[in-house]
């Protein structure tokens, strides 16, 4: 019933990775059961969603009680869950992330080349994220890579929207007309020997914006992180070309800009990739400032899909 990525109580997991977890929980708790109550139901045209109050115990543990609630969408040709949650676990979350965010001290982004004085750029400042700071990761870790992913915010002035970026990731300057960033990440010694045409990146992405001109798809939604007016509608793809897994997605306001994060990765590790790619998506926010006339929607939660 899962989908092949859903938001497991307020993380972005595989579908193999939420069943995991539900048998490793029975495992560890002998005589475990559950039963749901005072169910709901409502609908949309994206999704389904179902209320009730879910209460369970196992031995020797007192009972536990919350307002559950799971999330359907149409997923290769059936609804399937994409969200499962409480209102208790959410409202933890939200506590804690405020209070991490009254705490936070800068931190920057590694940018190697930003020292050249050519390119007349600092390393990048991170803010406080959208969503929670740490992440623990999705799939099989790729060499290096931190099983305990932290993110921050990284901001785009020019055509003014901001994104959830992991600062493990290495950033590039600025490009030179102010679009927008690279971020990358390369295996440890991938430069040393690496065969001629080889990919470089195990994930590299590029966020930004520019003038759209109007040219909004058809497909386009809604954004659900985009809330009232002016509406802001978005289009995601990901698909396999070249080798490699490519992740696009888009946000079209009405001043006329586009903003984007558009990332491919090595499909070796990609449920840990997907579920960062994702989440940098879901977290892009149209901001005030730069161009004139910007949406103002930084605080609506990354999972809101």
């Amino acid at each position: 019933m899962y989908a092949k990525n859903l938001t497991l109580y307020e993380r972005i997991v595989t579908r193999g990775a939420a069943v995991k977890a539900k048998l490793d929980y029975v495992a560890k708790h002998p005589g475990f059961s559950q039963k749901l109550e005072s169910p709901s139901w409502s609908e949309s045209a994206e999704h389904r969603i179902a209320r009730f109050r879910k209460t369970w115990q196992s031995q020797g543990a007192a009972p536990g009680s919350v307002d559950a609630y799971l999330v359907f969408k149409q997923d290769d040709g059936a609804w399937r869950i994409i969200d499962e949650g409480d209102v208790q676990t959410a409202r933890k979350m939200s506590a804690k992330i405020d209070t991490f965010r009254k705490n936070w001290k800068e931190r920057v982004w590694d940018c190697p080349l930003c020292s050249d004085p050519e390119l007349g750029d600092d390393p990048p400042s991170a803010g406080p994220p959208l969503g929670p700071d740490r992440v623990k990761a999705s799939g099989a870790l790729p060499p290096g890579a931190p099983e305990s992913i932290e993110y921050g915010r990284a901001y785009f002035p020019r055509f003014a929207s901001a994104v959830d970026v992991p600062l493990f990731l290495t950033a590039t300057p600025q490009s030179t007309n102010g679009d927008g960033r690279w971020f990358y990440y390369d295996a440890p010694g991938a430069d040393a020997g690496a065969a001629a045409g080889e990919t470089k990146h195990l994930l590299e992405c590029a966020i930004g914006g520019h003038f759209s001109h109007g040219s909004v798809p058809a497909n386009a939604k809604p954004d659900p992180g985009h809330v009232g007016d002016p509406k802001v509608t978005t289009t995601t793809r990901l698909e396999k070309r070249d080798g490699v897994l490519s992740y696009e997605r888009y946000i079209y306001a009405a001043d006329g800009v586009m903003n984007f994060v558009l990332c491919t990765f090595d499909p070796t590790y990609e449920g840990y990739f997907y579920a960062i790619v994702q989440r940098m998506g879901r977290s892009m926010r149209a901001i005030s400032g730069g161009q004139a006339g910007r949406v103002v929607r930084v605080s609506q939660p990354y999972t809101a899909e």
